[in-house]
């Protein structure tokens, strides 16, 4: 994950878009979030609070370099929290349940277009609460 990140914040000034959006698909690609959503549940009984306090920091050092240099490129709020964008992940790369994977499987490239295009509207003062998909997905990312 790391590796990730830190590969793609030096890219930003080249093409901040398309690398912005190369990021959160490796991210994806990783199942790194899907993986923390599988383990988590099964620790979070035996965590106490600082245990949780570390977990989110250690969180907010891996996505932060990533987030901060979108922020900067107006592809995300600055104020973005690192939990937000790890669960926004996750939830872009779920398996949805039968038979809705089946026939949406193939759309989770769009998913994740609606989540990146919801984070640039978002940093440019949009009320997430009031965005509909047709302010989000560009006509060249229906399929």
């Amino acid at each position: 994950m790391r590796v990730v990140v830190d590969k793609h914040v030096t890219r930003f000034p080249d093409a901040p878009e398309d690398t912005w959006r190369s990021a959160i698909n490796e991210i994806v690609n990783l199942n790194f979030p899907a993986f923390g959503q599988e383990v988590l549940p099964k620790l979070a009984p035996d965590l106490d609070h600082a245990d949780k306090d570390t977990m989110t920091l250690t969180l907010g050092a891996l996505y932060r370099p990533l987030l901060a240099q979108a922020a900067e490129y107006g592809l995300c709020p600055s104020n973005l929290d690192v939990v937000n964008f790890h669960f926004g992940i996750i939830a872009r790369i779920r398996p949805l349940p039968q038979p809705a994977e089946e026939i949406f499987a193939d759309k989770r490239a769009w998913f994740v277009d609606v989540f990146i295009a919801g984070l640039q509207a978002e940093a440019g003062g949009a009320d997430p609460d009031a965005i509909s998909e047709s302010d989000l997905v560009k006509p060249n990312c229906r399929e």
